[in-house]
């Protein structure tokens, strides 16, 4: 009987941990430059999912890039603000289960973050 439930709970583990592999969640990442292509760190970084409105936000590392994981599917906004340079918004980016999703590089532009592109 030990080993039956030895075997038993061995193979719940093996499946949990091959369904968890497969993923239902995707992966959104870019990058914040100036219109110089030069890096912006600590730029703020916001993501909403539409069908769910709700948001996440980070800050983009020393490189400008900034990464959200464990994204639900759905249809998502970027908006990017700095001070000193105009807020940057992108809408609609699908991200798919276990989609890997890296959007075009966002330019910002000199200005005041209540001025959006």
């Amino acid at each position: 009987m030990r080993t039956f439930t030895l075997a038993l709970v061995l193979a719940i583990a093996c499946t949990a941990r091959e369904a968890a592999a497969q993923g239902v969640t995707g992966q959104l990442e870019g990058q914040v430059v100036d219109a110089t292509g030069a890096v912006l760190p600590r730029a703020a970084v916001t993501v909403t999912n539409n069908g769910r409105n709700n948001t996440r936000e980070t800050l983009t590392a020393d490189d400008g890039t900034f990464v959200f994981v464990d994204l639900l599917a759905g249809t998502y906004d970027l908006t990017i603000s700095l001070d000193g340079f105009k807020t940057s918004e992108r809408k609609g980016i699908t991200v798919a289960a276990t989609e890997h999703v890296n959007v075009p590089r966002f330019v910002l532009e000199v200005g005041g973050t209540k001025d959006t592109v």
